[in-house]
């Protein structure tokens, strides 16, 4: 004969309040790490400098007969006569700005009294330089003791137009892990083929919305000047380079 012992399952809980409290507070805590963590650390997206991953290509074209006309069509007009944007900065002689006219362009290498392409536009890397006032010094031929100054404007925003194009490589996301939210393929344009360019105003408006093309994109300087929101930044004083000390000056 075989005597079967009873299979009894038993629980037992353990109940304290005080132990209870402290789990939940802790639960409670963790959870609220996790939730902060995750919203001021954004791990649903990241942010790409795109500096470092777009590469521009700029040049600029000068149209000869739109500088002539914008040259003598500003002959008469105060930017060109002086008087009006006469300039002393600091009380210091040295930085007196009178004696205004505008520099004509220069057609022949010949001419004399005018300012070259190469003189007005330089290119860099990445960057473009235009002269916007020209000064031309006489200096006495025996002791080389400065003479006299003649200062000039050039007006050249009318007649400047820029060409550029870029290229991009971004990195495509992934599901996050600890060592890295990228994975190996890249999302890779350019305006010349495959991505459209869209330009704002200062306003955030659309401007226009240039399609890929082989040409590269065309601003005019003028246009640079009308998005930016200062159209006629060229021709105003400019308050923020100090006060004007020069006596008797229409802008102070």
């Amino acid at each position: 004969m075989r005597l079967l012992e009873p299979q009894i399952n038993v629980t037992v809980h353990l109940a304290n309040a005080r132990i209870t409290i402290f789990y939940n507070a802790l639960a409670i805590i963790f959870v609220f790490i996790l939730v902060t963590n995750f919203w001021m650390m954004r791990h649903w997206s990241t942010e790409v400098d795109l500096g470092d991953r777009i590469n521009f290509d700029i040049w600029h074209n000068i149209s000869i007969p739109k500088l002539l006309t914008l040259y003598f069509s500003k002959l008469g007009t105060s930017v060109c006569t002086g008087a009006e944007f006469e300039y002393q900065w600091v009380g210091h002689s040295k930085f007196k700005y009178t004696n205004f006219s505008c520099v004509a362009p220069c057609i022949s290498t010949k001419q004399e009294n005018c300012i070259s392409r190469s003189a007005a536009v330089r290119e860099g890397d990445g960057q473009i330089f235009v002269a916007s006032h020209w000064v031309i010094t006489t200096f006495d031929p025996m002791d080389f003791t400065v003479q006299s100054h003649k200062n000039m404007f050039l007006p050249l925003e009318d007649a400047m137009d820029f060409q550029f194009a870029y290229t991009y490589s971004l990195p495509k996301a992934a599901v996050p892990t600890w060592d890295s939210f990228y994975t190996s393929v890249q999302f890779v344009g350019s305006s010349l083929t495959n991505t459209l360019t869209v330009f704002l105003d200062a306003d955030g408006k659309t401007y226009a919305a240039v399609k890929p093309s082989t040409s590269g994109i065309n601003l005019s300087l003028k246009k640079v000047f009308e998005l930016s929101g200062k159209p006629s930044w060229l021709d105003q004083p400019q308050p923020e380079l100090g006060r004007n000390t020069l006596a008797n000056a229409k802008y102070m």
